[in-house]
């Protein structure tokens, strides 16, 4: 399968062949959906023609992602903090992961959509928190193939996995990103396998995030209840590295 990028203006040609080397992109100016290396950066555009443009310094971006850290549930079911190592197997947008990198974890965000990989690699060359922008690594990857290549010294504390499933929240924004996700993501039917991988290659636990009424795919250790969406916990598999 091919994936596309363009750019605006004949000055931004040197910087869009970068993207296409390292994405394995190819040009093009009319196929959708593609991405658009303009003067305000890289944009997506979808299927009909919308553009989103991710940026984490945006205020409202940053409002949304970071939050109140020491309310978040998601802070408190992963004990994100200072020195934890987390590995966020299905990035997004990246606002769970910025929110973990941001309470002090060391954060590498997979993401195997070359589009969605591209906008994240540059909302993080772009950051102008460099503390925050130190703890982040961003990587083109698919989340099988990453585990299975991982050393057992190399095993992140927690991994995370939100998979791809119907949002109930409600601003636009979230309504938009999720459309375009759908368009350009593939459900993730085997969330059950991905799960039992995972605790094969981590330290302290698995965290999956689901809608609060949807079944888990695999019966977890214990669980934390939110108003619209749960937090289901796995502990390792693998005796030899459980951590109490």
């Amino acid at each position: 399968m091919n994936f596309f990028i363009s750019c605006q203006k004949p000055e931004l040609r040197q910087a869009c062949e970068a993207l296409i080397g390292r994405f394995d992109f190819c040009y093009s100016e009319s196929i959708l959906p593609r991405l658009c290396l303009r003067e305000e950066g890289l944009v997506l555009l979808d299927n009909t023609g919308r553009s989103i443009h991710l940026n984490w310094n945006d205020a409202k971006w940053k409002q949304r992602a970071l939050g109140a850290l020491g309310h978040e549930p998601l802070i408190k079911v992963t004990h994100a903090s200072q020195g934890l190592r987390i590995l966020d197997l299905t990035a997004g947008w990246g606002k769970d992961g910025l929110m973990m990198a941001n309470a002090g974890s060391e954060l590498v965000m997979l993401e195997k959509n070359p589009y969605m990989a591209a906008l994240l690699f540059i909302a993080h060359q772009g950051l102008d928190d460099e503390d925050l922008k130190s703890k982040i690594r961003i990587l083109w990857c698919d989340a099988h193939h990453y585990l299975n290549q991982l050393e057992k010294d190399r095993f992140p504390d927690v991994i995370y996995i939100d998979p791809m499933h119907p949002t109930r929240e409600k601003s636009a924004l979230v309504k938009k990103q999720l459309q375009v996700l759908q368009q350009l993501l593939s459900p993730n039917d085997d969330v059950g396998e991905l799960i039992a991988l995972a605790q094969m290659h981590c330290k302290k636990k698995v965290v999956v995030k689901w809608p609060q009424k949807q079944k888990p795919t695999i019966k977890p250790n214990h669980s934390i209840q939110g108003k619209t969406i749960r937090y289901d916990v796995y502990l390792p598999s693998n005796a030899d590295i459980l951590i109490p």
